[in-house]
């Protein structure tokens, strides 16, 4: 539930909003880079009866994040997300995920919020529309619990997560919750004149439900369950 290293990093370009929008600037930011790992994370560790190809299911997900604003707590999620991967019961080390989140779909209090958490400060949406996690391996912790490893890239930095999660399965879908923490400013969110003047928290708490379902699954190599 931490970061541990930083992976080769690539900066962002500019585009600003108008001073009005400053107070919020600091808000959204942190939150993306938490919540799009642990919603990823979660979706490909959903553990079938043999090995299976599994699709995220935004619709029945969630991807929410709390972070502090002028020391009071404040919430906001991201809307838009899509992605797929592979879970083997019996190899969890080897699962594999890609989750992709539009930066551009964070939803905060209100408009200008939004809004500017999308600009080059944070998100910088119109350079860098996509988050991307990857899952690189799952370590079970028993009962239906695991870490998960992975990298979280956002404005083309790329760092190392951990982050813990449970997973719990009925027929050909799967549910992942969890939560971990992250600091905004190892992804260089919220940087810049504007959000400066803002009393926001340097660390982001990611809260994530995750639905998925199998899209296909290797029973060749299994025998099929006897039926009663």
């Amino acid at each position: 539930m931490y970061d541990r290293s930083l992976l080769p990093p690539t900066l962002l370009s500019p585009a600003s909003l108008p001073p009005a929008v400053a107070l919020w600037a600091l808000l959204p930011k942190g939150l993306l880079p938490a919540a799009l790992l642990l919603g990823l994370v979660t979706v490909a560790g959903a553990p079938p009866a043999h090995a299976a190809d599994w699709i995220a299911d935004p619709e029945a997900s969630r991807l929410s994040f709390i972070f502090e604003r002028f020391g009071k707590p404040a919430e906001g999620r991201f809307d838009r997300f899509e992605g797929e991967g592979r879970f083997e019961p019996t190899d969890p080390g080897s699962a594999a995920l890609e989750l992709r989140i539009e930066t551009g779909s964070i939803v905060l209090g209100n408009a200008l919020e939004s809004a500017f958490a999308t600009s080059a400060e944070w998100f910088d949406s119109r350079n860098h529309p996509v988050a991307t996690y990857r899952l690189i391996g799952l370590t079970p912790l028993g009962e239906d619990r695991y870490t998960a490893s992975g990298t979280l890239e956002i404005k083309g930095r790329r760092l190392f997560l951990e982050a813990p999660l449970r997973l719990e399965r009925d027929g050909d879908r799967a549910r992942a919750t969890g939560s971990l923490e992250i600091e905004r400013g190892r992804y260089r969110l919220g940087e810049g004149p504007i959000s400066a003047l803002i009393d926001i928290g340097t660390r982001v708490t990611v809260r994530f439900e995750l639905i998925a379902r199998v899209i296909a699954a290797d029973t060749a190599s299994e025998p099929a369950p006897a039926l009663d």
